[in-house]
């Protein structure tokens, strides 16, 4: 229950890839202990559902399925490690080292111009986008990067192309 939880979460937040590789665990966790979500709260299909839907969406059919297969075989001690590593690095403050990685390349692009110091507004004009989807965009960058407030991306962001955001 945990794992679905969890996928649940990081969906919120954006990461579809991660939501669907943590479905694919909980699914086989689920099958290797008899159980399911139907059967121990049904309630909770809904949630799951919406899950599966936004991960869908956003990855496409084969995309997800790439995800959720790759789920289904790493091994549960890595998947603990990464949610205990995502843990800490939002509980810190500190970005985390990996999400740099993480970024999509439109998530860059947003990082990019937010270092610059442009507004959601002229982030969704610059892009040729709507200003939801632009503020979408920040917010992930904010959460993929373990980050609080724009002026952190924007030293993030000089920190990466190496420059010294005090000169």
């Amino acid at each position: 229950m945990g794992l679905e939880a969890l996928a649940w979460g990081v969906g919120a937040l954006g990461q579809h890839k991660r939501a669907a590789q943590l479905l694919g665990t909980a699914e086989v966790l689920w099958d290797s202990t008899g159980g399911s979500l139907a059967t121990l709260v049904p309630e909770l299909i809904g949630e799951h559902d919406k899950s599966v839907a936004a991960a869908r969406a956003a990855l496409g059919d084969q995309g997800y399925a790439a995800a959720l297969q790759r789920g289904s075989q790493m091994p549960l001690a890595q998947v603990l490690d990464d949610a205990e590593h995502t843990r800490r690095s939002t509980r810190s403050g500190q970005p985390d080292i990996g999400g740099a990685g993480s970024l999509t390349l439109r998530e860059e692009e947003v990082a990019g111009l937010l270092a610059q110091g442009l507004s959601n507004k002229a982030i969704a004009q610059s892009l040729v986008i709507a200003q939801r989807t632009a503020a979408t965009h920040v917010a992930n960058v904010l959460v993929k990067l373990g980050l609080t407030s724009r002026s952190q991306v924007a030293a993030w962001v000089a920190e990466q192309r190496g420059i010294d955001p005090s000169a």
